[in-house]
């Protein structure tokens, strides 16, 4: 009997695979995608026997039901190679873990139906290894001889961490290997868009050579800013040769840091034979920015972002659209571009669609941009997920940030080791960068603030929250001429913000006025100067980004950032009034430098010190530790419990201009990447709990069942060419997000 693992319609009736070559083909892919990490032959067998309960008359009955027309029927193919690798192997239940879940995700140890206790014990369809050619039952043995090194030393939160998480590798190898070949017989032309992208050593070239006429054009300007922008270039390049690890690149916000990390980046991928550059931003509001930047050195082709409005879909009709997609499923690209929700996100997922791409961290270059966001709710276990990938999957990691967010280790804190800062002397450098005077000028309302404000010509005042932002917006409006006065947030569509943010640097441009209230959004990487700066109070790093926006170019000797305490207080809204609390003793002890690298140290120690053991929130790392002696691992516990944004937020589109409005009623007809990728720049993030009252009010329409967009009436009601969307509910107003 020829045992089948696949049956694919064709034009001439139907194509077939063999249960044999599947499993072949599979053990050759999860074994490569594990050779990176020293376990070949753990890659090689999950593979090999993943899909053995295939062997059986009632999952070849479900294959013929295809070819027959009749109805599906649900067969257990998954559960009988897990227990065969269980009970054939001292360490199977490792590989068990995997082939369990290779379709329904990784599982808990213990509990429900489809937990590996229960798996385990489970009764499943005959199967007649007589049947199994001979090749397929005998398999390498498992050297566990380098775990055993792995592991050693470690204590016992670590030891449980770094196995759980030798188990999460296998089973992403196996995931992605079992996708892959299953695409390559069922859809063959889908597959062929796969891989087809420059290597890094080609983009090296390219970039490296871009780089050095950029950098010797800026040189040619005789500015002393482009003169340290060089050094830290040179110094980036430099730093490339040292051995793999865990690196920082302290600089401050202006001193050219993106750049410069990518040129380490391709220095150190070429020198250890690294596959790819992963860029991690916390921010939306600036991942296409950078990846466009990115894009337009490297070339389109190369660039693949990756993020919450990055639309997950195929068309056959556009090829290069397709491949981005296609390579955003598993990474298989030279230069990811994503966000830290996407990236710790998948790395504590338990979905297969998540997982199958974690195996393509392992022998990268890994940078962390704005390295302070990190969530501090999940600090504990984020760490130890970037200790593991640098320690023992040949990823070296780059925390890259103008505010290092001390995670050292030290006396009761366990933080990264062997951290190497890049920038020989970060004190002197933050010295020759900079450019404002810095002064707390303490409590005020946002009547008086908003007087002050409309006193300056030009003026940028950031605030921590959406209603602040409207509220202090108004006040200006009150008190001054309003030419020139402009309102800055997340509520505002990206094409809206841009058009403002194009008026805003050319009235800075010609000297004319030009007041700004903005919430944070305006801190992450908005290339804009003021010679004035307003920053509500908050944590230290985001005073240090508000400053970035002063003087930013150094027209002046220096420019003027005041710190005040907004009289309604911080808001209570995640970790916001901790953060400025920490900010506010800090400032009240350095009062005439308290934007210094040691005062900077001083607030992530003091407020990770206050944070305690919430810096793991929700027991992560814990429970990895109570399953450690059986590696009972509850690996779906922990994927529902990992969610950096427990507010879901859903992309509304905003009919902001007739080119928006074309592009909808497109959408209407056809779902289209092409249009939808085009939609990014027409949509504003709204809670998902406030989608119902805007359609109820008919300010919301939806269409083709997963789209919403504002109707004619909700586009002249709640939607302002001042502010953006309005609506006089909470959930509009809470603080700004900018860690999506």
């Amino acid at each position: 009997m020829l045992y089948l693992a696949h049956i694919a319609k064709s034009e001439n009736g139907f194509r077939y695979q063999t249960l044999e070559e599947h499993l072949e083909s599979t053990a050759f892919l999860a074994r490569r995608f594990s050779e990176k990490f020293e376990a070949p032959q753990w890659g090689y067998l999950a593979g090999l026997w993943h899909d053995l309960g295939k062997y059986s008359d009632q999952f070849q009955e479900k294959l013929k039901r295809i070819t027959e027309n009749k109805p599906d029927m649900h067969v257990d193919h998954s559960t009988y190679g897990a227990q065969r690798v269980w009970k054939s192997e001292k360490f199977g239940k490792i590989i068990a873990y995997a082939i369990a879940g290779h379709h329904s995700g990784l599982p808990d140890a213990i509990g429900e139906d489809s937990s590996i206790q229960f798996r385990l014990q489970k009764e499943v369809p005959h199967v007649n290894e007589t049947c199994i050619p001979k090749e397929i039952l005998s398999y390498p043995d498992l050297t566990t001889d380098f775990l055993i090194g792995w592991f050693r030393g470690l204590s016992d939160t670590k030891r449980a961490f770094a196995q759980s998480f030798f188990i999460r590798m296998i089973y992403s190898s196996l995931v992605d290997a079992d996708f892959l070949d299953t695409e390559k017989f069922m859809d063959p032309q889908r597959y062929s868009k796969r891989s087809q992208f420059k290597k890094i050593p080609e983009l090296r070239k390219i970039f490296i050579d871009e780089m050095e006429k950029f950098q010797n054009q800026k040189l040619s300007e005789g500015k002393e800013i482009n003169k340290v922008r060089n050094e830290i270039y040179k110094a980036c390049l430099g730093a490339a040769q040292q051995p793999q690890g865990i690196f920082s690149l302290t600089v401050p916000t202006g001193g050219g840091k993106t750049l410069s990390s990518l040129a380490f980046a391709f220095e150190h991928a070429i020198k250890y034979d690294l596959e790819r550059i992963i860029y991690v931003i916390p921010y939306t509001s600036i991942i296409e920015q950078n990846a466009e930047v990115f894009k337009s050195i490297l070339g389109n082709d190369a660039v693949i972002e990756h993020h919450s409005n990055y639309v997950e879909k195929d068309d056959d009709k556009e090829d290069e659209e397709a491949r981005r997609v296609l390579a955003s499923e598993n990474w298989d690209a030279p230069i990811i571009v994503t966000t830290n929700v996407q990236f710790f996100e998948s790395l504590f997922s338990n979905r297969t669609s998540r997982a199958r791409k974690i195996h393509n961290i392992a022998k990268s270059v890994v940078i962390l941009d704005e390295a302070q966001m990190i969530p501090a709710d999940y600090l504990y276990p984020s760490m130890e997920v970037l200790r593991e990938l640098s320690s023992h999957y040949g990823t070296t990691i780059v925390l890259c940030t103008a505010t290092q967010p001390a995670l050292n280790k030290r006396e009761n804190f366990e933080g990264l080791e062997n951290v190497r800062e890049i920038i020989s002397d970060p004190e002197k450098l933050a010295k020759d960068l900079k450019r404002v005077h810095e002064k707390y000028i303490g409590e005020i309302d946002d009547q008086t603030l908003g007087q002050k404000l409309a006193s300056e010509k030009q003026v940028l005042c950031i605030v921590n929250s959406r209603r602040n932002a409207v509220d202090l917006y108004k006040a200006l409006e009150d008190r001054s001429d309003k030419e020139g006065n402009y309102h800055l947030s997340a509520l505002m569509c990206p094409v809206h913000r841009s058009k403002v943010l194009k008026e805003i640097r050319q009235r800075l441009k010609d000297g004319n006025t030009c007041r700004v209230v903005s919430t944070q959004l305006v801190e992450a990487g908005v290339d804009v100067d003021f010679p004035v700066v307003y920053r509500s109070l908050a944590g230290l790093d985001s005073i240090v980004q508000a400053a970035g926006r002063c003087n930013r170019e150094g027209k002046l000797k220096y420019g003027d950032l005041f710190v005040y305490k907004p009289s309604k207080g911080i808001p209570a809204i995640s970790d916001f009034r901790p953060r400025a609390e920490e900010a506010e003793r800090i400032i009240n002890q350095n009062c005439d430098g308290f934007l210094s690298l040691n005062s900077i140290n001083d607030f992530f120690e003091s407020y990770y010190w206050r944070k305690g053991n919430n810096l793991d929130k929700k027991e992560i790392l814990i429970d990895f530790k109570e399953g450690l002696a059986k590696l009972d691992f509850p690996f779906k516990k922990i994927s529902e419990k990992f969610h950096i944004i427990e507010d879901i937020q859903k992309p509304v589109f905003i009919p902001y201009d007739e080119l928006a409005e074309d592009l909808i009623n497109h959408l209407r007809y056809h779902v289209s990447i092409e249009i939808l990728r085009k939609l990014q720049r027409y949509t504003v993030q709204i809670p998902e709990r406030t989608i119902q009252q805007l359609q109820n009010a008919g300010y919301l329409e939806p269409f083709n069942d997963e789209f919403w967009t504002l109707t004619e009436i909700g586009r002249k009601e709640v939607y302002s060419e001042n502010i953006g969307l309005t609506l006089d509910t909470p959930e509009f107003y809470q603080v700004e997000t900018t860690i999506l």
